[in-house]
């Protein structure tokens, strides 16, 4: 019934005005449904789906984002205590995806909904909001509005959560935990949620998993976690590469001399010639960095003037000296791989050392590459 609805162009225009958002988008959305219910599982409201893809789950759940954040909290709470692992969490108003650090098992997800309940979910909420980073957030601002910190004071993690523990049990922190259930989180609807997978009013199914694809209708939790023109498996293909080509062509890099510390400058990847030097001294030894390393230069000209280099100095500096070295060896083709989302000095080294026989080669090993740092940054401290 729902297919031949979506294949009715009447029901669809008359649908989108009800609803009141224009055609393209009306269309843009059946097309989206359609593709969905040829492969895969189609979610409701009495179907809750749980889909692997790589080192995801989404559970689909049409809740609302509040609702979902909370379960969100829960999940990754209990497996992160059951696998001894961090688990990093996305979520909208219509899904939850839970990104681990390596690929697991979908019935896991499912046991732990189908075991927990609303008193357990309560409890688990409320001792895992504890250290989470929305609580330490507002417990600062709420400590400032107590006066326990003064108003100019600047938010730290590691002070916010040290600041956690020492107002462990005041009144600061009930108010901290009224305000983020409050307006963060949705714990009714959440544990009404559980409490239909317990009774069989809501059914859970595991969606086998497409091969290097995800569903339609979870494409955009997905593209979240891993930007849109990552999502897709490194194959070499011509569209694919172009596509990656114009990206890091047009992206901006920060250029800094190391041999005199006389030259800072951001130019554009796709300008550059194919032997860099410095403009002022004409030396060769030039390293690539990000836009808003400010403090290289300054390290270098420290350590051009022989002064002592803190340990953060001596790390940043190695860096710049092995991007330098990239640069002075590989000319331009270093600063394209250096562009990339996520690659520095070391990861660029195991890049512009393979042997790529074709240009399509190359800008695949460095998708390859750029696709590895969105998939393991989540769990970087």
């Amino acid at each position: 019934m729902i297919s031949t609805e979506l294949d009715d162009t009447a029901k669809i225009a008359t649908l989108g005005d009800n609803l009141h958002v224009t055609k393209g988008a009306m269309q843009k959305s059946v097309e989206s449904i359609r593709s969905q219910m040829e492969s895969y599982l189609v979610p409701t409201n009495a179907v809750a789906a749980v889909e692997t893809f790589e080192n995801c789950i989404i559970v689909h759940t049409c809740l609302g984002t509040l609702a979902n954040e909370t379960i969100s909290l829960a999940l990754t709470s209990l497996l992160s205590a059951r696998l001894g692992v961090n688990i990093a969490a996305q979520m909208d108003s219509y899904r939850i995806a839970l990104v681990f650090p390596f690929k697991i098992d979908p019935t896991l997800v499912e046991r732990e909904l189908q075991q927990l309940s609303p008193d357990e979910l309560e409890k688990v909420v409320a001792s895992a909001l504890e250290t989470s980073n929305t609580f330490a957030w507002r417990h600062w601002h709420i400590a400032k509005r107590f006066g326990a910190v003064e108003r100019t004071a600047e938010y730290k993690a590691t002070r916010a959560r040290l600041l956690v523990k020492i107002f462990k049990g005041t009144p600061l922190e009930e108010e901290t935990k009224r305000e983020v259930f409050l307006e963060k989180l949705d714990l009714d609807h959440a544990k009404k949620f559980i409490e239909q997978i317990r009774d069989g009013v809501v059914s859970l199914r595991i969606v086998e998993e497409a091969e290097a694809s995800c569903s339609p209708l979870a494409l955009p939790i997905v593209d979240k976690i891993i930007p849109h023109d990552l999502l897709r498996p490194a194959i070499p293909s011509k569209s694919l590469t172009q596509i990656i080509r114009e990206r890091l062509f047009a992206s901006r890099v920060r250029l800094v001399c190391l041999y005199k510390g006389d030259w800072d400058g951001i130019r554009i990847v796709g300008d550059l010639p194919e032997a860099i030097k410095c403009p002022h001294c004409k030396s060769t030894l030039i390293a690539a960095t990000y836009l808003g390393d400010d403090g290289l230069v300054k390290t270098v000209k420290r350590r051009i003037h022989h002064q002592k280099l803190t340990d953060d100095e001596e790390q940043a500096y190695k860096r710049a000296w092995l991007s330098a070295s990239l640069m002075q060896t590989n000319g331009k083709k270093a600063a394209i791989v250096m562009s990339g989302r996520g690659i520095g000095p070391v990861t660029a080294v195991r890049v512009l050392r393979k042997l790529h026989r074709t240009e399509e080669d190359f800008y695949v090993d460095i998708l390859k590459a750029e696709r590895e740092y969105a998939r393991t940054r989540l769990f970087w401290d």
